[in-house]
């Protein structure tokens, strides 16, 4: 009688083991799974926050072109462009609410020439997301266009 117990004794024991194994092999599987569904949802934020910066960008007076109080858009005036980066950190400090944890800056391709930082710094303790969105760059004096693209890290 007492062999017979112990045997299920034993028994139960290897069923707690085997059940608590199955259990802890499904909590790291649902981590895992949780966390790639959180980075995924982290770039996807990052991603809808560089939509917004484009599309605030293309109506920031500022930067827009325009010929006789036409605005062309996918478009950005070199001249308001060099002049806005000029301005440095000290006077782009209104732009923080509307450009949360992005640095915005402009390069020109063709012709190969300028590039310009619009706002923002780097931070290298943070992921990046990098994009970049091609544009039309307008030359006032010399009425001209040259291809670039506007490049856009978000920070997260």
């Amino acid at each position: 009688m007492k062999k017979q117990s112990q045997m299920k004794i034993g028994e139960s024991m290897v069923i707690i083991i085997i059940f608590l194994f199955l259990v802890v092999f499904g909590l790291v599987f649902y981590v895992k799974y949780k966390i790639i569904s959180i980075e995924g949802s982290a770039k996807e934020n990052a991603e809808l926050i560089a939509i917004q910066t484009v599309q605030k960008i293309q109506f920031l007076p500022e930067l827009q072109c325009s010929v006789e109080g036409t605005v062309d858009y996918n478009c950005i005036d070199i001249l308001k462009l060099a002049s806005l980066s000029e301005l440095g950190d000290d006077q782009n400090g209104i732009y923080d609410s509307m450009f949360p944890e992005t640095k915005i800056s402009v390069q020109q391709i063709y012709p190969p020439g300028a590039h310009w930082d619009v706002y923002g710094d780097e931070s290298p303790f943070r992921d990046e997301h990098y994009f970049a969105i091609p544009f039309a760059l307008f030359n006032t004096t010399a009425n001209q266009y040259y291809f670039g693209y506007v490049e856009i890290k978000v920070f997260t």
